[in-house]
């Protein structure tokens, strides 16, 4: 019990220090996209700035960034797929 205790406790704390990182970067994830008509779903997140960025796979993205996503322009046509 007590382990478990402590594997969710170290769960919990990763969890939110990934949240306070997105936080100061400014990046917010809105959802995961893919481009009509199918493809794979990714990770899109919003910038300060308020420009969209598709990243990683869905739920895989660690530390969005300009140097790890590609800007999503005004006109790109897609769908949410989560």
């Amino acid at each position: 019990m007590k382990n478990t205790l402590r594997s969710l406790g170290l769960i919990a704390v990763l969890s939110l220090t990934a949240l306070a990182a997105r936080a100061q970067s400014g990046w917010v994830f809105e959802g995961c996209w893919t481009r009509f008509p199918a493809g794979p779903c990714y990770d899109i997140y919003r910038d300060s700035a308020g420009k969209y960025w598709k990243c990683k796979a869905c739920g895989t993205t660690t530390n969005p960034s300009p140097q790890t996503c590609g800007q999503i322009f005004p006109y790109s046509v897609g769908y949410w797929c989560s």
